[in-house]
């Protein structure tokens, strides 16, 4: 894969001499123990020349942030507002602390003061060349209005930088890259030399109600105060945001949760300073299936009917509700395909018909586990209780609600159930005769009968 660095670089030139300040970084107590010569603080007026340049990954990488569509690329320039942060420390005996905050000036140039804890004789480059240690953060126009970036004690050589993440929520992603690009140097050597230090994360999510606000929260797993973002979505019920993650951090340590419904992210992916990752993923509303009874079809739209009702036009039945309840790791039921998939096939190949088939709002289709074959026969009247071991069950009730509904017979054949006995070699199955159902332990490479279910 060719990936494109992304850098900034920070030049300085133009050094002026150093002047002094009358400002003091100690108290009037810490003066009475402090030698006369250390008291008083230097400031220096530090320009520098500033190329920064930024260009988006190649497809692969999912980063494509561009402001030309033709050559793929875009320039982010400074502009008016624009602020560095310098800070660090210097002198081997003492470690005083210096800090600046420099704002651009037309022509490329940053310019301000930098505070001093104790003297230095000498101009603001020979201050950062001989620093052992110097460090510099971009603060963009209009940072404080942002949260994401904020600093205590402006003005003093005890100024500090505070970064806070959680307040990194755009609507565009042009507006993310611009507000949230977290760019940084530690060491001065004639310039600094600017790197990102954390990541875009571009969002689009579709499937939700047209022109109407949704509530966005997208947080890591240790942020318990984080609140939801209201987002309005455009006519076509899409929603789009960006915010910002820490370079090395992964997406299975974030949730994402947009009205009320959570949003699959990356499994396993870890973050890199500087990339862009477009996410675009589908939310179905909060509730679809409104007062479900056993029996009921659910269509195509995701709706729930009376078994004997007229579908609206483009509507078809997919599936009838045979379980309602929690206790099958579903929220509110199970509903059985009305119809077999086609064919018989291995149990990996049945759990992959099963989660392919058409998506159906507010609903996920998966092969049933034992535990769900066992609590749609309940559900639709078979005694007993559910079992990590069964051996038999009767499923004339779900039989007799399957016919009503308009559903294809199950066959006196073997169905498969997601339920592994040895996983990679033996899985439960079940056949069905004389109104019963009974459980076996087969190898996972026979070849059965397959319905799936809809957890919803």
């Amino acid at each position: 894969m060719n990936t494109k660095n992304i850098f900034k670089t920070l030049a300085a030139a133009m050094m002026m001499p150093a002047m002094l300040l009358t400002t003091s970084c100690s108290s009037e107590d810490d003066a009475l123990n402090t030698p006369a010569e250390n008291i008083a603080k230097k400031g220096y007026t530090l320009p520098v020349t500033v190329n920064v340049t930024r260009q988006g990954d190649d497809a692969t990488t999912r980063a494509t942030y561009t402001y030309d569509e033709d050559a793929k690329k875009g320039t982010l320039a400074f502009s008016e507002g624009d602020k560095l942060f310098v800070s660090g420390f210097y002198d081997d005996d003492y470690l005083y602390d210096f800090t600046g905050v420099l704002t651009w000036q037309p022509g490329d140039t940053f310019s301000g003061t930098i505070y001093l804890e104790g003297p230095f004789e000498g101009t603001a480059e020979e201050l950062l060349n001989s620093a052992l240690h110097a460090d510099a953060t971009l603060l963009p126009a209009g940072y404080g209005g942002y949260g994401f970036l904020s600093i205590e004690n402006e003005g003093t050589c005890d100024a500090t930088l505070k970064l806070d993440n959680t307040k990194a929520f755009a609507l565009t992603k042009a507006a993310a890259v611009e507000q949230f690009s977290y760019e940084s140097a530690e060491e001065y050597s004639n310039g600094f030399v600017l790197t990102p230090s954390n990541a875009i994360v571009s969002f689009t999510i579709s499937g939700l109600a047209e022109n109407t606000a949704v509530a966005v929260l997208f947080k890591d797993d240790y942020n318990t105060s984080a609140t939801p973002v209201n987002i309005t979505t455009d006519e076509s019920g899409v929603a789009t945001f960006a915010s910002a993650m820490y370079k090395y951090d992964n997406f299975n340590d974030y949730s994402l949760t947009v009205d009320g419904n959570a949003i699959t992210l990356p499994a396993d992916k870890t973050v890199e300073a500087g990339k862009i990752y477009n996410i675009t993923r589908s939310a179905a509303p909060a509730t679809v299936i409104t007062d479900p009874a056993v029996g009921q079809i659910i269509g195509s739209d995701g709706k729930n009917y009376a078994a004997d009702a007229t579908l609206p036009s483009g509507v078809t039945a997919v599936a009838m509700i045979a379980y309602l309840g929690n206790g099958s790791d579903c929220t509110n039921g199970l509903a059985i395909a009305l119809a077999d998939e086609s064919g018989t096939m291995t149990w990996s190949a049945a759990g992959t018909a099963c989660s392919g088939k058409t998506a159906v709002t507010g609903g996920t289709w998966r092969l049933p586990s034992i535990k769900d074959w066992q609590n749609m026969f309940i559900g639709c009247g078979a005694s007993g209780t559910v079992s990590d071991s069964p051996s038999s069950m009767s499923y004339s009730g779900l039989a007799s609600k399957l016919s009503t509904a308009g559903g294809t017979a199950l066959q006196s054949g073997i169905y498969w159930s997601s339920t592994e006995n040895s996983p990679g070699s033996y899985a439960w199955d079940l056949g069905f005769a004389d109104s019963r159902a009974y459980f076996h332990i087969v190898n996972e490479g026979d070849a059965d009968l397959v319905r799936a279910c809809l957890a919803f």
